[in-house]
């Protein structure tokens, strides 16, 4: 009789990397021999679409699996850290410990192995420059105990770590007067620098605030030797420092190295790669836009872009110049094209105008800047593969891969591009000329003006856009009762808005535009005949002209009533009708309770927008144009939550959220601000001035979950 076996099975093996290593190029020859078969497919043919869609899905998920294999999580560098704090302070006679989280995780293999060297040397720095003796923090009312944390997370698709100490801190004067004593930069672009900027002089070759280098922070290697392996790995590093609290070190590194998701652009006739994580958005300029919205700041050309002057680059500009951009360069060139500027806009009217300029937002760490293309091709999965040795040196790049239909494309470094640029961030959003600023204030949005059928012209906000694609009708096919599009490998449907709407049909063509939305539940495309325009216009609709569901209402442009469509009722309409289990429920998740929403936003196409929004989910909800408006409705009625706009007129809803906080009937009440200011900086203002939470206006479900979420807190 056999005996049962108490032997535990391993659910580990040893592995040799150098087979994990082979299954991984495997995986990127795979990789590329889809994109290829998504290059090739017959569009017309079903079957081919259904198969490669698959084999699209199952290389994504096999790519995801082997990824897995090779991550390790951050314990294996961390654990190492207290014992080398440990003897750095017996050496040097200071008492620290050091305290990690975050060790669950997990960075590629190589990439863990790469940050070995930068990260010990960071904490290196900080036991023997950033931490004082026990005498000194005595002194200063600190516990003799120094403390140093470090930190990771993810975040954006990045993996973040962050190494704080609770020092002396850096003193931006003595970089200051130590940068003009070894002439690092000119005496005048050091004194325009804010603190921000003097802290990334450290990152200088030859620099250090240090009387003398020592074995123990680094034998005389200085942070730009720090930098420098960061920006190897297509991560970034950023300082910051109060003088008498401590220094923080930010790195921002991928999640691998090996397959990324890039934006793929064209310059000069040459493909190149994007790397995704340093993309935050794609801007277009029309017409007359691209010679009026592009400023000169300085010596250099700026885009007003939501109340921040952001730096622009052009990239031909940077392939064609091998050396890095000084002062005068970067002058030269913005006064080249501030005079094609001028010429095109006394040379040129309204009729023969018929241009496009597109740029990407790039992150480079804590910066931003605007980097202006030809073409923007669309995203793309590569293979990143390392430079050849010729073009090591030169940093605007950081690898290469092969596309899709065997083109060999370079991977742009984002870091090595701002740095060849010698771009300037300080102050900038400061620097207002008169024309920036009557184009802030005003309450005006872009709006895109197109047709579907002869006789309706539509209009729908910029904001609420993706983007935009032309199609062909052939491309289109029919399942069912319903239109579906193939794009980059992705399943469309197509939207006609006859079909939603009492309108015409659409006018057939060989050309034909699918305007994309930025929320849906699933991919969905409106269907265009024609893009008439892009203008900049107030908001202020009426209802009384023509009304319909699906509309937000009509106003007159260039003598012609112009239909404003909303887009989420009509997808609401749409998925409602095909898939009833996508709708949320009609009723908030409050025990059935009638919930009271004072939305306050001064825009009437927001305004209804939100209201919808609300409404449809079950919420009554009352308006105001503005602060003042808002506190005279909430003496009159009761109510459970604010909903809030930022920039209004009267009062704006910073002045507001303060107020009501500081009234006793209504200092608890949970308030969340949607508003299109997204930047780091103001989101805090928002929270620190009294809101629960802060999100941009065009995202529902952010917004019903989060008015859920604070609904239930308020009830526990």
């Amino acid at each position: 009789m056999l005996k049962k076996s108490n032997t535990i099975k391993s659910e580990t093996i040893r592995i040799n990397i150098n087979i994990l290593d082979k299954i991984m190029n495997l995986a990127g020859e795979l990789v590329l021999v889809r994109n290829q078969q998504m290059l090739v497919i017959d569009r017309s043919n079903p079957k081919q679409i259904d198969i490669s869609q698959r084999l699209d899905m199952v290389t994504s998920e096999l790519q995801e699996a082997i990824m897995r294999t090779r991550m390790q999580p951050v314990k294996n560098l961390f654990s190492r850290l207290p014992r080398i704090v440990r003897d750095i302070s017996h050496k040097i006679g200071k008492s620290i410990v050091v305290i990690t989280s975050g060790e669950e995780v997990e960075l590629d293999k190589n990439i863990l192995e790469s940050l070995s060297d930068p990260l010990i040397h960071i904490i290196r720095n900080a036991c023997d420059h950033g931490i004082e003796s026990p005498q000194d923090r005595t002194s200063a009312g600190k516990p003799e105990t120094g403390c140093i944390k470090v930190h990771a997370y993810h975040e954006a698709g990045q993996i973040n770590i962050k190494v704080e100490d609770d020092g002396k801190g850096i003193d931006p004067e003595k970089i200051k007067d130590l940068a003009i004593q070894k002439k690092l930069k000119s005496e005048k672009e050091i004194n325009m620098m804010s603190s921000k900027d003097l802290l990334r002089l450290i990152m200088l070759p030859g620099f250090t605030t240090a009387p003398k280098t020592t074995e123990i922070s680094g034998r005389g290697v200085g942070m730009d030797v720090v930098k420098e392996a960061v920006e190897q790995m297509s991560g970034s590093i950023e300082l910051f420092s109060k003088v008498g609290e401590g220094s923080t070190m930010h790195l921002r590194l991928p999640l691998t190295l090996a397959i990324i998701p890039s934006l793929v652009v064209i310059v000069n006739n040459e493909r190149l790669a994007i790397p995704e994580v340093n993309v935050e958005e794609l801007v277009s300029l029309y017409d007359q836009d691209i010679y009026t919205f592009i400023e000169t700041n300085g010596d250099q050309e700026v885009f007003r872009l939501r109340k921040t002057l952001l730096p622009i680059v052009r990239l031909n500009e940077v392939l064609t110049r091998n050396t890095r951009f000084t002062e005068s360069v970067r002058f030269e060139i913005s006064e080249k094209y501030n005079h094609i500027s001028k010429q095109m806009i006394s040379n040129t009217t309204d009729d023969n105008l018929q241009e496009i300029l597109v740029f990407a937002v790039l992150k480079a760490g804590n910066r931003r800047f605007g980097l202006i293309v030809d073409q923007v091709l669309g995203t793309e999965e590569i293979v990143v593969n390392p430079l050849h040795s010729l073009i090591h040196t030169i940093k605007i790049y950081s690898g290469t891969t092969i596309m899709g239909d065997g083109t060999v494309a370079l991977i742009l470094d984002v870091n090595g591009i701002a740095n060849h640029c010698g771009l300037v961030f300080s102050n900038l959003s400061e620097k207002k000329d008169d024309k920036s600023k009557d184009r802030t204030q005003s309450d005006s949005h872009r709006i895109l003006l197109f047709k579907s059928g002869k006789n309706e012209q539509f209009a729908v906000p910029l904001l609420l856009m993706k983007r935009v694609e032309i199609i062909s009708p052939k491309q289109i096919q029919e399942i069912g009762d319903r239109e579906y599009i193939s794009i980059e490998g992705k399943t469309i449907q197509v939207v006609r808005l006859e079909n939603v709407l009492n309108v015409s049909s659409a006018t057939e063509s060989h050309r034909m535009y699918l305007l994309i939305p930025k929320q849906s539940p699933q991919p969905i495309g409106f269907l265009a005949s024609k893009l008439i325009d892009v203008i900049n216009m107030p908001l202020d609709l009426s209802k009384e002209d023509y009304m319909e569901e699906g509309l937000l209402g009509t106003a007159l442009i260039g003598e012609i009533i112009t239909l404003f469509i909303d887009i989420y009722k009509i997808i609401g309409k749409i998925f409602a009708h095909f898939q009833p289990e996508l709708q949320p429920e009609k009723q908030p998740s409050n025990n059935q309770k009638q919930i009271n929403v004072l939305l306050v936003e001064d825009t009437v196409f927001f305004r209804r927008l939100i209201k919808g929004q609300l409404v449809s989910e079950g919420f009554t909800v009352s308006t105001a144009e503005n602060g003042i408006e808002a506190l005279e409705l909430m003496e009159k009625e009761n109510f459970d939550m604010i909903v809030s706009d930022i920039e209004m007129p009267e009062m704006d809803g910073l002045t507001f959220i303060r107020a009501v906080r500081n009234h006793n009937n209504y200092k608890n009440i949970p308030a969340i601000a949607v508003t299109s200011l997204d930047s780091p900086e103001d989101r805090q203002k928002g929270l620190n001035a009294g809101f629960n939470g802060y999100q941009i206006k065009i995202d529902k479900e952010k917004l019903i979950n989060n008015v859920n979420q604070l609904l239930n807190i308020k009830e526990d």
